[in-house]
């Protein structure tokens, strides 16, 4: 009886890149079922679930889901899945994310058929030792008991996550500090920010990480029964528990005080510490985790370095809080492309909903800076106003009243400036943005994704620009500068296409081949 086929899914939102893949590998010599590739990444959570595949090869970058996204729900949900991960982005954050949800490989887009199959082997070898490894079961005892503490961790982040249930932690019992008499149970979670460059005094980020669990581990034992264990963000996160309610909210309190001053002399970084309310067991002990994630929003306010304790009437939306909050969008697009009076009643609204949310004295300044530094933005973006310090000022005037008035009256008389710059600015960026291209389109590098950081304009706002202006998308556009430049080299060089491939920007020459071909209607050779 032949061996059964491994099953492998490719995720990918590129048809071409799709095609590429599935029609240039012979599947079942290699080894695998080839199950039907998924365009997005809703398709692929979809098909992981009905399917169960061993291998999900995944872009990064697609719509609903995203190659993390995948990566981290077949973490939890199936952690002997292997994952690869395509992109176009050689990103060391990118990578370092995705080794957090333990992904096989990964590799940046294009990727050539060799290349493709040598990945092949390495994944029917691991498949094929993971397959020898079940048939000795004692063997999988000992690699438990190796990687307790890591599968201890797994475990204890679907508890937060709210992935596990009774029957799992009843199963997890034995490898949990706490005994049968804890009843309640709370979240502390600590969260790293680098404010100096800790490298030059060789403490790393990982080395951080080490020493504050094991402060944390250090100063369990003075308070109650707790464990601590690292999130795949980076996190620490301490589970304390206790037979007394009241005990394990002041428990909570003091360790994360402790916490606070044993880390202040960290070299380089700032411990922010969210502590949540006490919970009725450890199943609902994801409800403190969430609200000490909560409560370390705050840290937009007080700054990092800083215990934060969720309290619930803080906390609490209402219906003010979500109608000022679409504020800030609101005022950008009006100021872009609407008339003045439409602002001005958008300021008004604003400041009618903030003075009516009764929101706390830090919660109001902070709205408010939100509100006014998308007037900033708006203004610097299109170069409405000189001084920008004086509107900066104006957050600092002693009432809501005053700073309502100052706000209109900049935008008032700054309207007329604001229409002539408005109907030249689309054109001026588009010309900006064209002028850069046609000297650095040669780089493979070169994304939407990186022209909107380097003009400070959203993806959305480029698309619109290209199509509007020029009537092509950003892609084709640039896909047109770069053909453009290998015809002009076909025509007056000797080259090959690999060096003219790589001369206006494409990284695999099959790709430039396929591209030139669909752009000119013959093939470069």
């Amino acid at each position: 009886m032949p061996p059964e086929k491994y099953k492998i899914l490719l995720a990918d939102d590129e048809v071409i890149i799709r095609d590429g893949i599935s029609e240039n590998i012979d599947w079942e010599n290699e080894g695998f079922c080839f199950l039907s590739p998924a365009a997005d990444g809703d398709e692929a959570i979809e098909s992981i679930d009905k399917h169960s595949p061993d291998v999900v090869i995944t872009d990064i970058c697609m719509p609903g889901k995203t190659g993390i996204e995948i990566a981290e729900y077949i973490f939890e949900k199936s952690p002997d899945t292997l994952v690869l991960i395509l992109s176009g982005y050689d990103d060391f954050e990118y990578a370092r994310t995705a080794l957090r949800y333990k992904v096989f490989d990964y590799i940046l887009k294009p990727i050539s058929a060799k290349t493709l199959k040598n990945i092949l082997n390495k994944i029917r070898s691991e498949l094929e030792r993971r397959q020898s490894n079940k048939i000795n079961y004692q063997r999988l005892i000992e690699e438990v008991e190796k990687n307790r503490e890591c599968i201890l961790s797994r475990f204890l982040y679907r508890v937060i996550k709210g992935n596990s249930s009774k029957k799992e932690i009843e199963e997890y019992k034995k490898y949990l500090p706490f005994s049968d008499t804890i009843s309640s149970f709370c979240a502390i979670t600590l969260v790293i920010s680098v404010y100096d460059h800790p490298s030059s005094v060789g403490f790393t980020y990982d080395m951080c990480l080490i020493a504050l669990a094991e402060t944390a581990s250090r100063l369990i034992p003075d308070y109650s029964e707790a464990v601590n264990f690292q999130s795949p963000t980076g996190n620490l996160i301490i589970i304390l528990g206790d037979n007394n309610e009241r005990l394990c909210r002041i428990n909570a309190a003091l360790m994360a005080d402790k916490l606070h001053n044993e880390t202040e002399s960290f070299p380089g970084y700032r411990i922010s510490i969210g502590v949540g309310t006490v919970q009725p067991g450890l199943l609902e002990v994801g409800t403190s985790y969430n609200e000490s994630l909560a409560a370390l929003e705050y840290r937009l306010l007080a700054g990092n370095n800083e215990v934060f304790i969720f309290r619930e009437k803080e906390n609490r939306v209402t219906f003010h809080d979500i109608e000022f909050g679409k504020s800030p969008d609101r005022i950008k697009d009006s100021l872009r492309s609407m008339p003045l009076n439409n602002s001005v009643e958008i300021i008004n609204n604003f400041f009618i909903s903030l003075k009516k949310s009764k929101l706390p004295i830090y919660r109001i300044k902070f709205e408010l800076s939100k509100f006014v530094y998308s007037i900033i933005d708006v203004f610097d973006e299109i170069d409405v106003i000189d001084d920008i310090d004086e509107l900066i000022s104006i957050i600092e005037l002693p009432d809501l009243t005053e700073i309502e008035s100052a706000l209109i009256t900049v935008v008032t008389t700054s309207s007329e400036r604001l229409k002539d710059q408005r109907k030249r600015f689309p054109e001026k960026k588009l010309h900006e943005i064209q002028k850069y291209l046609e000297t650095e389109f040669s780089n493979p590098k070169i994304t939407a994704e990186e022209i909107t950081h380097i003009f400070y304009i959203s993806q959305s706002y480029l698309s619109r620009l290209f199509k509007q202006y020029s009537g092509k998308t950003f892609s084709e556009y640039l896909t047109g500068l770069r053909i453009s430049r290998a015809c002009e080299l076909l025509k007056t060089t000797n080259k090959k296409n690999f060096q003219i491939a790589e001369e206006v920007g494409f990284n695999d020459p099959g790709y430039f081949s396929v591209i030139f071909k669909k752009s000119v209607g013959v093939s470069p050779s």
